[in-house]
């Protein structure tokens, strides 16, 4: 596995984002840390080298749950950002090319961030704010005293898009 361009920054690597790297490392694929800057402005964990050589930008997602206080993590629902905790726009509106999705350990869905976005767009009810996370199907939930928008979408319908598992 090669690692090109190392940042010299020494933020700690999430658990689930250096499991993704695992993969690359085990599937012979160039990768690098996103630089703090392309993470924080540009919503994307990593970058990777195509066989032509192209550097794609990858947002890289864990497992969640539906309720923080849930016992298990669950891949039942996605959770997709529109507006970050900020108030700027959220990670589906950042620059990554693609979001790749923990769906087990060492197991990973990747999507087009362009086809997420425009799933959103199309079939999510953008009207409609509902005030727990577990009724915020399809539908936008904002969590108290913080300035997100994110919609849960079930897998069934994510998985009709193109997309490609990696695994070890």
């Amino acid at each position: 596995m090669k690692i090109f361009s190392q940042s010299n920054e020494k933020r700690p690597i999430p658990e689930e984002e250096i499991r993704f790297r695992d993969i690359m490392m085990a599937n012979n694929i160039e990768w690098r840390k996103a630089t703090e800057e392309e993470d924080r402005k540009g919503h994307f964990d990593c970058v990777i080298k195509n066989k032509k050589n192209q550097e794609i930008k990858i947002e890289i997602k864990g497992r969640k749950k539906i309720n923080r206080k849930d016992n298990h993590y669950q891949n039942s629902i996605i959770w997709l950002e529109l507006v970050g905790i900020t108030g700027y726009p959220g990670w589906l509106k950042g620059k990554s090319d693609f979001i790749a999705f923990e769906m087990t350990r060492y197991v990973f869905e990747i999507y087009s961030t362009k086809q997420l976005l425009n799933l959103v767009l199309k079939q999510v009810d953008l009207k409609t704010f509902v005030k727990r996370p577990e009724e915020s199907i399809m539908k936008l939930y904002s969590r108290a005293g913080r300035k997100d928008v994110i919609c849960g979408v079930p897998i069934e319908i994510i998985r009709k898009l193109n997309h490609k598992t990696v695994s070890i």
